[in-house]
């Protein structure tokens, strides 16, 4: 590049020299965000190739701006440094492209709002970091939606049991039955909404988000450090890493180029961790360091975080009834017995069994037989319980394995029927 050209750092940005010392920055379609100096307060501390600049003046220019910077005259200290190269401007482009998606998506969600309020509350908490969805704005929307048709459900309930009349006609009659749930979820969403002001997902959400496929997630890469300088024929090197290599700190010799190093300064440049290393000899014994810094440590099993409400008693109540490998998974990251999952199943099914045996209509022979089956799969499985002293599945939880394995893939047991 020459000087009358300047630098290209990409995206439109243009670094030219100027005859004080400084330098002039052209952006026509960037904001970088500096801030120009004013008689209270410093100009932002720019970082071009290893030394320190102040903005003094910014003029807009088209979509972006013309700013105008000069040496650190090194009276006051740089607080916050800010780079220049092509990452920073290749970061700041991706920052006003997702500013822009963002913009463009907002009034579709909040036209939206009634319906993704609903939505598993990682969702939505994911939606109002990349997006702005107002999330909080959302879960009491449709929290209240839930409340308001779980009430109207609860008063046609009550009146078609009492005398037979009905006073909202205009309701599904399945959804009756479900509203009383929507009621008793609405308020519940509602109270812990107050409580943190964080979005509260619904039933429906964590089971769409229990069938939605995960994508696996690959490793973030490895942040390796540069070489900043080299002095001399090599006798001196310095790197630059963007985070804080205690390995290097720890002693050793470091491999480059055929020769070998050994730490002498650790400093800091911005947000930058400067290394610096001498050339020395090194003995057979001697620790290696490497240039790669190590992986961290994989993250604790999902046993050892919190499940959340709403995931907690939606896959309860449905492993109450699935086959016993779920029921051990699910005991096993909520940390509980799962011998009480399949109590409570069988409970439920032997008293059902025996209230809908007691009421069913005459010469209904397949309420019956389901009935008899219920009770009789019932007894088993408290049998299993109380003697066997192990977990045992509905002879219908099979439905529910497309399920269970999205939401329990893992289990620390062997599967077992």
């Amino acid at each position: 590049m020459t000087s009358q050209s300047g630098d290209d750092l990409g995206h439109g940005v243009r670094v030219i020299s100027s005859e004080r010392g400084g330098f002039v920055v052209l952006s026509e379609a960037l904001d970088l965000g500096w801030r120009s100096r004013s008689a209270d307060r410093r100009g932002s501390a720019v970082i071009w190739r290893g030394s320190g600049y102040e903005v003094t003046s910014v003029e807009p220019w088209r979509r972006g701006a013309r700013w105008t910077l000069e040496p650190w005259d090194g009276h006051d200290v740089m607080r916050v440094t800010l780079p220049l190269d092509p990452e920073s401007v290749a970061a700041a482009a991706d920052r006003a492209n997702r500013e822009r998606a963002a913009d463009r998506l907002r009034p579709f969600l909040w036209l939206l709002m009634p319906v993704l309020g609903f939505a598993a509350s990682t969702w939505q908490r994911t939606w109002r970091q990349e997006w702005g969805f107002p999330a909080g704005l959302a879960t009491v929307v449709t929290a209240l939606i839930e409340a308001v048709i779980g009430a109207a459900c609860a008063i046609e309930l009550m009146a078609s049991i009492g005398s037979g009349a009905s006073i909202f006609p205009w309701l599904p009659r399945p959804l009756v039955g479900v509203g009383v749930m929507m009621f008793g979820e609405g308020l519940f969403r509602l109270v812990l909404f107050a409580a943190d002001s964080e979005p509260v997902g619904s039933a429906v959400g964590v089971v769409a988000r229990a069938l939605t496929p995960q994508r696996p997630t690959a490793p973030p890469p490895l942040e390796v450090p540069t070489v900043r300088r080299v002095d001399g024929d090599g006798d001196r090197i310095e790197l630059a890493s963007s985070i804080q290599r205690r390995d290097l700190e720890s002693g050793g010799a470091l491999p480059y180029r055929g020769r070998w190093y050994r730490l002498t300064r650790v400093d800091r440049l911005g947000d930058d961790w400067i290394y610096e290393f001498e050339l020395t000899t090194v003995d057979a014994d001697e620790t290696r360091l490497r240039l790669v810094p190590p992986r961290s440590r994989p993250a604790p099993p999902r046993r050892h975080s919190s499940p959340g409400f709403v995931r907690t008693v939606v896959l309860t109540v449905i492993t109450t009834l699935a086959p016993r490998r779920f029921q051990e998974r699910w005991a096993d990251e909520a940390g509980m017995n799962p011998l009480w999952l399949t109590a409570l199943g069988s409970s439920a099914e032997l008293i059902g069994g025996l209230v809908n045996l007691r009421t069913a209509a005459a010469g209904d022979a397949l309420s019956v037989v389901l009935n008899l089956f219920f009770i009789g799969e019932g007894v088993t499985r408290l049998y299993s319980v109380a003697v066997r002293k192990a977990p045992l599945g509905s002879g219908l939880g099979w439905i529910l394995t497309p399920l269970l394995e999205r939401a329990l893939p893992q289990s620390s047991v062997s599967p077992s029927i």
